[in-house]
């Protein structure tokens, strides 16, 4: 019979995502069952692969005949904060990656929504993004700025 040789494993993408998610994401949430929510609607935006809209994240985590409005009201009533769920992702960066040097990649989408309404927080008026180069056209509408890492 021949020696095993066993290596120590490495943590893989899933185990690191939700250890960041577990540690770094409870705190952020004034309840365990928003918490729980938003983790589980995160991962079907991850795994969706249409576009990714909240109904997109539900149908991914096959809750699409359950009732969704608790679904929406976490991301338009909940008092949390956007930025707060980046901040355990950052701190643990220097460990995630090979050297202190290593570059971080990030691109960046700054696309405009148009809206018509004047009341719409965010509303201003700037480049339509369809006009040609040679006449600029203005119109009105939030932008929306996306980071992919």
């Amino acid at each position: 019979m021949a020696p095993t040789v066993s290596f120590p494993m490495k943590p893989n993408l899933l185990e690191t995502f939700e250890r960041l998610l577990d540690e770094g994401w409870r705190g952020v949430f004034s309840q365990q069952r928003i918490f729980t929510r938003v983790r589980c609607l995160t991962i079907g935006l991850l795994v969706s692969v249409r576009a990714h809209l909240l109904s997109n994240a539900i149908c991914a985590t096959g809750r699409q005949f359950q009732d969704w409005t608790a679904d929406y009201r976490v991301w338009s009533q909940s008092p949390w904060e956007g930025r707060e769920l980046f901040n355990p992702i950052l701190d643990a960066l220097p460990s995630l990656l090979g050297s202190a040097e290593q570059p971080v990649l990030a691109a960046l989408d700054d696309t405009m929504a148009k809206k018509t309404g004047r009341r719409i927080p965010g509303v201003a008026i700037g480049r339509d993004p369809m006009s040609p180069p040679f006449h600029v056209n203005l119109c009105s509408g939030c932008v929306l700025c996306r980071s992919r890492f």
